[in-house]
């Protein structure tokens, strides 16, 4: 048989500000993950918006897509980078959980509710007016960027229209007989 021994040890209540301050770091996480689940459904719809503009062969709402789905990942990789601020910061004093506080309100605030929202139907559709597809080039930033996300939407354009040929659903049709016997397998 063996010995059971229990050690007693007394916890110490922490302060009410560090409590506070862990609540309001959850919080904080909790919104930001939030936000990470509804930016990648944003996302993925603009992959699929982006192959029914190739499918409509719609240059232009293809690139305002790709550039909000570059616009994206950009913010996906921020917020996610905040979220590990936040899960390092446990054993951090109070004062760099405060700037690490103030950093993901920030950057919460500052994420733009235009270029984030789940509009792609809207963009596809054309519902929107011209003057909203000039204000989401220019928030986008097309100038910088355009040329990679250019060339991204012509490689997406090339491979649909590789699918959409009426030979590319075709199979090809093999000879059964081999070349070295000559004798059907």
């Amino acid at each position: 048989m063996g010995i059971c021994a229990s050690k007693s040890t007394r916890k110490v209540a922490a302060d009410m500000r560090s409590t506070e301050q862990l609540s309001d770091l959850d919080k904080i996480r909790a919104e930001l993950i939030l936000r990470i689940h509804s930016l990648h459904s944003v996302k993925s719809d603009c992959k699929q918006g982006i192959e029914i503009c190739a499918i409509q062969k719609e240059k232009n709402k293809a690139i305002i897509l790709k550039a909000k789905q570059e616009y994206i990942s950009k913010k996906l990789k921020e917020i996610q980078e905040i979220i590990k601020l936040i899960d390092d910061s446990q054993d951090k004093p109070l004062r760099d959980k405060n700037t690490i506080v103030s950093d993901a309100k920030e950057l919460n605030e500052n994420l733009d509710q235009v270029l984030i929202g789940n509009d792609v139907e809207q963009i596809i559709s054309g519902k929107e007016s011209s003057q909203y597809d000039e204000i989401l080039k220019k928030s986008l930033s097309l100038t910088k960027d355009s040329l990679d996300i250019v060339n991204q939407v012509d490689q997406i354009f090339e491979s649909s229209t590789y699918l959409n040929e009426p030979a590319s659903g075709v199979r090809r049709k093999y000879n059964r007989r081999t070349k070295s016997s000559g004798k059907p397998l």
